[in-house]
C-alpha cells in the first residue's frame, strides 16, 4: 500500500498491471496510453485522474470517490461503469458522450464539467450540483435533464439552443 499519492502521468503506459492495490492519496495516470482499467487499484484515498488516455470503458472505477474524478480526453461514448458518488469535482470534457446517463448521481465539488462532448441531452445529470455546471460546446437544443439546482454558475455557450426549456430552477445562491 502507498500511503501518499501514486502519480505516473505523461508516460507510455498501456496497462495498469502492477499498480498498487491500495493508495492512501491520489491516483494519477493522465496523459499516458492506458486503454483498460482492469488493474485499477481497489482502494484510492482521494482523487482519481485518468484523463487523456485511450480509455473507452469505465469498468473497475470505485463507486465512491473521496476527491475529484477526471476522466476527460478519453475515447468514451458512455458513462457506464462510472463512479456514482464523487466528493470533489467531476470532469468528463472532450470525450464523445451523447448523454450523462449512468454517470455520478452526486457531485459535491466545485464543478461538474461536461464540455466539448456530443451531448444532445443533459439527462442523467445529478439533480443538484454543489458548484458550477459547465456544458459548453455540445449539441444541446434545450435544457432537458439539466440539474434542478446549481449552487454555482451555469455555463452553456456554443450549443444549438432553440429553447431554454428544461428542469433548471435555481442558479447560484
Amino acid at each position: 500500500m502507498f500511503l501518499g499519492d501514486f502519480a505516473c502521468s505523461s508516460t507510455k503506459l498501456r496497462s495498469l498491471q502492477g499498480s498498487p492495490k491500495k493508495i492512501g492519496g491520489a491516483f494519477s495516470i493522465n496523459k499516458s496510453k492506458v486503454d483498460l482499467l482492469d488493474y485499477m487499484p481497489k482502494e484510492i484515498g482521494t482523487h482519481i485522474d485518468i484523463s487523456y488516455n485511450r480509455i473507452d470503458r469505465l469498468d473497475y472505477l470505485p463507486e465512491h470517490v473521496n476527491g475529484k474524478l477526471n476522466i476527460s480526453g478519453n475515447d468514451l461514448y458512455s458513462l457506464d461503469g462510472c463512479s456514482k458518488y464523487v466528493e470533489g469535482s467531476f470532469y468528463c470534457y472532450g470525450n464523445s458522450l451523447t448523454t450523462l446517463e449512468n454517470g455520478p448521481i452526486e457531485v459535491n465539488g466545485q464543478e461538474y464539467g461536461c464540455s466539448c462532448n456530443n451531448l444532445k441531452t443533459l439527462k442523467g445529470a445529478p439533480r443538484e450540483i454543489a458548484g458550477n455546471f459547465n456544458c459548453t460546446q455540445n449539441l444541446l437544443k434545450n435544457l432537458e435533464g439539466a440539474p434542478r439546482e446549481i449552487n454555482g454558475n451555469f455555463y452553456a455557450a456554443f450549443n444549438k439552443f432553440n429553447s431554454l426549456d428544461g428542469t433548471l430552477r435555481i442558479v447560484g445562491r
